[in-house]
C-alpha cells in the first residue's frame, strides 16, 4: 500500500507499507528519480508486537525529509512514530509515544505534531503536540547500517547502534530453529 508521496531532492519519495521482500527498493519508503527505485537507509521498521513499520505521512522543511506513522525505528535506530531523513542519515527525535502519529506540519517555524497518541514521553498530551524539544535530533543513523529483516515468523534488532565497545543482538522467531550469525565491521572485515 501507498500511503503518501513528496518530492525530496528531485526526487519522488513515496511511502506507505511494503518491504525489500516484496521486491521493493527499501522498507515502507523509497525514491524515483524517473528510471529507478532508490532505496533510503533501509527505511522504518518495528519491534515485535507493534505494527508494520508503514509510513503514513510526509513532508519536507528546511532540506529535510520528515516521515511520520506506526514505526519504532528508521535506519536501524530508534525513532518512535517520527524520523527525520536528511538525504544520507535518518534521526530520531528521542520521544517516545504511546500511539501513532498521524500528521505533522511546521507553523512559524515549529513542529507540530498530531495523531492517536495520549502520552509523550509519560507526560500526558493528547492528540496534538507543539515541538519544544529545540534542534530535533536524538539519535541518528550512519549511512552504512544494519538492515532489519521483516518477515512475520523471524525478526531481530542490534543495540545500542552506534556501538562503542558492545554490541547486543536480539533474535525473535516464531520457530525454535539455529540461526548463522555473521558480524562485519564497516569495512567488511568479520568480527
Amino acid at each position: 500500500f501507498t500511503w503518501a508521496m513528496n518530492v525530496y531532492n528531485d526526487m519522488l519519495v513515496v511511502s506507505g507499507s511494503f518491504s525489500t521482500q516484496q521486491g521493493n527498493a527499501d522498507n515502507n519508503i523509497q525514491a524515483w528519480d524517473g528510471t529507478t527505485w532508490h532505496a533510503m537507509g533501509g527505511g522504518t521498521g518495528t519491534i515485535p508486537g507493534w505494527a508494520n513499520g508503514s509510513i503514513n505521512n510526509l513532508f519536507v522543511y528546511e532540506d529535510k525529509l520528515y516521515a511520520v506513522g506506526p514505526f519504532k525505528s528508521a535506519g536501524g535506530i530508534p525513532a518512535d512514530h517520527i524520523a527525520i531523513w536528511d538525504g544520507n542519515n535518518w534521526c530520531g527525535l528521542g520521544s517516545q509515544f504511546n500511539n501513532n502519529i498521524k500528521a505533522a506540519a511546521f507553523y512559524h517555524d515549529t513542529l507540530y505534531i498530531g495523531g492517536a497518541f495520549t502520552t509523550i514521553s509519560a507526560d500526558t498530551i493528547k492528540y496534538i503536540a507543539k515541538w519544544s524539544g529545540g534542534n530535533f535530533v536524538d539519535t541518528c543513523s550512519m549511512p552504512v547500517g544494519i538492515p532489519e529483516i521483516t518477515q512475520s515468523n523471524f525478526s531481530f534488532s542490534v543495540y545500542p547502534n552506534p556501538a562503542n565497545d558492545q554490541l547486543y543482538l536480539s533474535i525473535f522467531s516464531a520457530y525454535p530453529e539455529k540461526k548463522l550469525v555473521t558480524i562485519t565491521d564497516l569495512m567488511g572485515t568479520n568480527m
